[in-house]
């Protein structure tokens, strides 16, 4: 079973590198090339399904945290529930009413959608990181980064606000934008860390 749990957290961690790069490239291809309808179906359907993947790597780590560290993680892992929730429902809502293609250059519900989810995400990754028991190289530099995590939750909640003070048909658009799309690179180098992880325990 442990075994099963470990291989759980390889192949999930491995589908959470390929969403977060598969973000990051729809978001560059509706910002550069302007493929409205392709960029903005990728970004919805790797946003769904980096969320699926968050929760199975959440579980993976509560399956290998010690019995002290447990109720840590299970926080994290009802985090990664509401947020994939909350991304399934929203987008599906978004789909079924066309929003996505009534106004394609539009990225707001896109990107408050995403911040919803993000922010509470970005100070779970904490509490799994508090759990990570080990001295080896790898894992503690996954440990640091789930600890800085959390920056992006401040940066997120900035930007949010910002919504309210800048014009949305501007370049302040692309920059909110560039901010996700390191975010992706940023956490796709957390999930391949985490694969490494679950091979080694």
């Amino acid at each position: 079973m442990r075994f099963l749990k470990r291989n759980l957290g390889k192949y999930s961690s491995l589908l959470a590198l390929f969403s977060a790069l598969l973000l990051a490239l729809s978001i560059l291809l509706s910002i550069f090339f302007q493929f409205n309808f392709l960029g903005n179906a990728g970004k919805y359907f790797s946003s769904v399904l980096l969320g699926l993947c968050l929760v199975t790597m959440v579980y993976s780590y509560l399956c290998l945290a010690s019995s002290e560290d447990r109720p840590s993680v299970v926080f994290s892992l009802i985090i990664s529930i509401i947020y994939f929730l909350f991304v399934f429902i929203g987008y599906h809502t978004l789909f079924s009413e066309r929003i996505i293609l009534s106004d394609p250059d539009h990225f707001d519900l896109f990107y408050i959608f995403s911040i919803f989810g993000y922010v509470p995400v970005s100070f779970a990754f904490i509490f799994i990181g508090l759990s990570l028991k080990t001295k080896n190289p790898g894992a503690k530099i996954l440990q640091k980064l789930m600890y800085f995590h959390f920056i992006f939750g401040l940066v997120f909640i900035l930007n949010l606000i910002s919504t309210f003070f800048f014009p949305v048909y501007s370049l302040i658009d692309n920059f909110r934008l560039f901010i996700l799309v390191f975010w992706c690179f940023y956490f796709s180098v957390l999930s391949l860390l985490s694969y490494r992880y679950f091979c080694y325990n």
